[in-house]
């Protein structure tokens, strides 16, 4: 999980599919204990579902701002995602298009197997 918590470096399309499914299942998990703990915690349940819901929409900014980075983009285009359809078509093309090789402004070629450690 290293660079999880950061918005700095590139990410690969194989790894941005593998967090952004991570983040979806935590998110979903959290969901279903907001609506069992609701009866129980009227005010403190959706407190907390919020507080983990916008820590999990930082998290997933940060990992497409990597994947721009990736692509040689701006990590400003990341605010794509906020947009109702624009969002489809913008996540299609961070699955499905391939980063630039070798190293860009933003780092080290993610796929580049002398990098990995």
């Amino acid at each position: 999980m290293e660079g999880f918590f950061n918005y700095k470096g590139r990410l690969a399309r194989l790894p941005f599919l593998g967090r952004s499914i991570v983040l979806f299942i935590i998110l979903a998990f959290m969901s279903g204990v907001n609506k069992g703990l609701t009866p129980h915690l009227p005010i403190l349940s959706p407190l907390l579902f919020i507080i983990v819901a916008l820590s999990l929409i930082i998290l997933s900014v940060f990992q497409t701002m990597k994947r721009l980075h990736d692509l040689g983009k701006s990590g400003w285009y990341s605010l794509l995602n906020f947009l109702p359809l624009v969002n489809l078509a913008f996540g299609m093309y961070l699955l499905l298009v391939k980063g630039t090789p070798g190293p860009n402004m933003y780092g080290e070629d993610p796929n580049d197997p002398s990098q990995w450690k």
